[in-house]
């Protein structure tokens, strides 16, 4: 798995275990109440081998692109590359840029990304960021555990995503204009907590680790 931190080294120069209960840590020189902690690997995301990386490829493309919403940018650690995205209160973040109506007077913050492979993303069985919906579920598990207020309209049951329950599994599709078969396929996050919440993700060459703090 080297090779996706060299990967993900180069993109640059272009551009599961659990923690339960409320903890404490320091992230970026902020001392915040952990609300939910997770780990996805990114060796198991499918039993071939050939397929597991293109999963893990697309699922670091994505966060990659993700990272564009942090004004400080991605950041170099001892645990791999970080970044973290905020939201106020009342702010959603959203999986892609297809947007329910119910949403559309929200502040909403979504990833840039359309998913396409002139982004980076490989292709695999005809569908371009194949395995992307594994870090939308991960993403999902997280934040209800969080006990933010998650909207996924379309379960991933169609196909199991390793490592996340199955009721968290989230399906992802995206295509410009694309209506609601693009809007209900998607992942909506909001804060509904009265303070600021952040969700810090930390990659690795085999894990995504995913933060939310107040």
């Amino acid at each position: 798995m080297n090779d996706l931190l060299i990967a993900l080294g180069t993109a640059l120069t272009v551009a599961t275990s659990t923690i339960s209960g409320t903890t404490t840590n320091n992230i970026g020189n902020r001392h915040l109440v952990v609300l939910g902690e997770q780990v996805l690997s990114l060796k198991t995301r499918y039993p071939d081998n050939s397929v597991n990386k293109v999963f893990a490829k697309n699922i670091i493309n994505y966060l990659l692109t993700l990272s564009l919403l942090d004004p400080e940018g991605l950041k170099s650690d001892e645990d791999g590359y970080s970044f973290s995205i905020k939201l106020n209160p009342g702010d959603i973040l959203a999986f892609h840029k297809e947007i329910l109506k119910e949403f559309t007077n929200r502040n909403v913050i979504s990833s840039p990304t359309e998913l396409s492979p002139q982004e980076g993303y490989e292709t695999l069985n005809g569908l371009s960021a194949n395995g992307v919906c594994h870090i939308a579920s991960f993403i999902n598990q997280v934040a209800s555990e969080a006990n933010l207020v998650v909207t996924a309209k379309v379960n991933h049951d169609f196909a199991p995503v390793p490592d996340v329950p199955k009721k968290y599994g989230t399906s992802i599709y995206y295509m410009k204009g694309g209506g609601n078969n693009s809007k209900n396929q998607n992942l909506y996050i909001e804060n509904n907590y009265s303070a600021p919440v952040y969700l810090h993700f930390t990659i690795s060459p085999e894990t995504v680790k995913l933060t939310i703090t107040q």
